[in-house]
């Protein structure tokens, strides 16, 4: 079950195939009104987008556990993501793009995260937290790029993408720690206890770490090639 998450309860499903894989939104005691159809075809055109991105898809089924719920879903599993919703979920622009940035990124996990992932950890350990110099790598280009394959796929306007790009670049510099802390120290840290203001912020510094090489790619090469091509 480590990396297989299970759900049971009041289960409505909705399946579509891509690249001959079939992936399955299950909600989880969703409200009355929520559409799961609508989620449905959110999912299929953010997959269609990852699957163009990498150019395969590496499973034969994958599940959206959708769990109506207060609190934070759970990252990307190797043929599955967990994810939080509240009850408007779909209600208000703000909200839903909240909820398709968490699914986004924990989708991207299943390449970027689960079978691409640091050297340190495989074979998984259970009793112990594997200390990886690279764990930034898949927290931050996994924020990065789910946010812009949600661009790419038409499920975010460009200037929300902007606004959220904009975001984690002040999230990164307001972090006290950034004077303190590389991301590589950060990451071989991760999971142990720190003082305030000590723990640098791997998400948003990474994130921003893969924006920049993305502009400096596209910079050099005349748009000719960029962090996709890497």
């Amino acid at each position: 079950l480590a990396d297989a998450p299970i759900v049971a309860g009041r289960l409505e499903t909705v399946q579509f195939d891509v690249a001959g894989a079939t992936h399955m939104l299950v909600d989880v005691g969703a409200p009355a009104g929520f559409s799961g159809e609508r989620a449905g075809r959110a999912l299929l055109r953010l997959v269609v987008e990852v699957q163009r991105f990498w150019g395969f898809l590496p499973y034969p089924r994958y599940e959206f556990f959708n769990i109506f719920r207060r609190g934070a879903g759970e990252p990307g599993h190797l043929n599955a993501t967990v994810l939080s919703a509240a009850p408007d979920v779909l209600d208000t622009p703000e909200a839903r793009q909240t909820w398709l940035g968490d699914a986004a990124r924990g989708y991207f996990r299943a390449f970027n995260g689960t079978r691409l992932h640091p050297a340190e950890f495989a074979p998984p350990d259970y009793d112990a937290r594997p200390a990886s110099p690279s764990r930034w790598i898949t927290e931050g280009l996994g924020t990065y790029y789910g946010e812009l394959l949600l661009e790419r796929a038409g499920l975010a306007p460009q200037q929300d993408f902007l606004d959220r790009v904009s975001s984690l670049i002040a999230r990164a510099q307001n972090d006290p720690a950034r004077r303190a802390q590389s991301l590589t120290a950060a990451s071989l840290d991760a999971g142990k206890p720190s003082s305030p203001g000590r723990a640098l912020d791997r998400v948003a510094r990474g994130a921003v770490v893969g924006l920049l090489h993305d502009a400096h790619l596209r910079s050099v090469t005349n748009g000719a090639k960029s962090l996709d091509d890497v």
